[in-house]
């Protein structure tokens, strides 16, 4: 009886220590079991000593980028308002045959060309025309996704929701490796492409859309929170709601690009029609994919259709929504995208090609 009492005392202990020794194995120090996660695709940090290739005939001196917290292209969930960064030596040179080195762009909590705006502000790229288009809200970018799907060949490009990334079938830029991306953005065989739009008539199209549209509810999900009513009644209190809750759809226009110099060509919204003409002509989609099939019936152009611009109207309806003085103030919250050297100079080609036509 004792012997036996002694050998099942000896495997209990033989069984405990099996136990500790399989614990040790399975768990990490903190209790919990260890796995190793692959980071996703693109979204790797840390890169250091990426190189940025030439853009011009000529050849240059490449220095390495130096980035920090995020790389060139991948997009985050949101954005603050602009803040300093520090990237230093970088060097991007002109994509013609001068080959002009650029000065050094400076940065470091954001990305070269901060596609950090929203979650769809990665700029979408179509390799089979070698375009890289920066999509900004309330500034066609429904049509021109439409598009973009359509020369990806989907057939329910008019039909399908084009916004959201996960489903839309497009490609963005962080998909793609920091050297590919680099590469691409730099490369003078590859075309960087924005459209803009006059500050205060976008910020009206927001309003109507976003505030009047559908009972305010993208306000109410977007801002109120707590407050669950504090959907403005009036562009005066839409003005003053859009400096509380930031939102990319009434965001200045010159927080959507970090470095200006990457881009090649800057459409006008207001000249949506010829501009994009301009730009499918330079990459060789316009006869194909721009001239035609467009409208109700299909037979009209990219922006000639009647209702391809934007539901709200808003360019048709500026009379009814300002006054002297709210026009002011839409002036002064905007006064950096009028400032802007490439948006301003954008919007006064708009206002030469219209000479004669008046607002209605």
């Amino acid at each position: 009886m004792r012997r036996g009492c002694i050998v099942l005392l000896k495997l209990l202990c033989f069984l405990y220590l099996c136990h500790l020794v399989l614990q040790s194995i399975l768990f990490g120090n903190g209790g919990g079991i260890v796995i190793n996660t692959p980071v996703p695709k693109g979204q790797q940090i840390y890169k250091e000593n990426t190189v940025v290739t030439e853009r011009g005939a000529a050849s240059i001196d490449k220095e390495n980028i130096k980035v920090g917290k995020r790389d060139i292209k991948r997009p985050t969930t949101s954005m603050p308002k602009a803040t300093p960064i520090n990237k230093e030596k970088v060097v991007v040179t002109e994509k013609s045959d001068s080959s002009i080195v650029k000065e050094n762009i400076k940065g470091g909590e954001r990305d070269i060309i901060r596609p950090g705006w929203n979650w769809d502000s990665a700029p979408i790229v179509i390799e089979s025309h070698k375009l890289i288009f920066f999509t900004v809200p309330k500034v066609g970018c429904t049509v021109f996704k439409r598009l973009f799907r359509r020369m990806m060949g989907y057939e329910n490009w008019k039909t399908k929701d084009p916004h959201d990334p996960s489903k839309n079938g497009l490609k963005y830029l962080h998909r793609y490796s920091m050297e590919n991306a680099t590469a691409m953005l730099t490369s003078p065989e590859w075309t960087n492409a924005i459209f803009v739009r006059d500050p205060k008539e976008r910020f009206l199209s927001s309003f109507l859309d976003k505030v009047k549209g559908n009972n305010g509810k993208y306000v109410i999900n977007h801002c109120c929170r707590k407050k669950k009513q504090c959907v403005p009644e009036t562009m005066l209190e839409f003005v003053e709601l859009s400096r509380k809750c930031y939102d990319p759809h009434w965001a200045a226009q010159g927080d959507r690009m970090e470095n200006w110099d990457l881009v090649d060509f800057v459409g006008s919204f207001g000249n949506a029609r010829d501009d994009t003409e301009k730009l499918l002509k330079q990459i060789g989609a316009w006869e194909e994919f721009g001239s035609n099939g467009w409208g109700v019936n299909g037979t009209e152009e990219i922006f000639g259709a009647t209702k391809t611009r934007h539901a709200t109207g808003s360019e048709t309806r500026f009379s009814e929504f300002y006054t002297k003085e709210i026009e002011q103030m839409v002036e002064g919250r905007y006064a950096a995208d009028y400032n802007s050297a490439e948006i301003a100079s954008s919007l006064e080609l708009n206002a030469t090609a219209n000479v004669g036509k008046s607002r209605h």
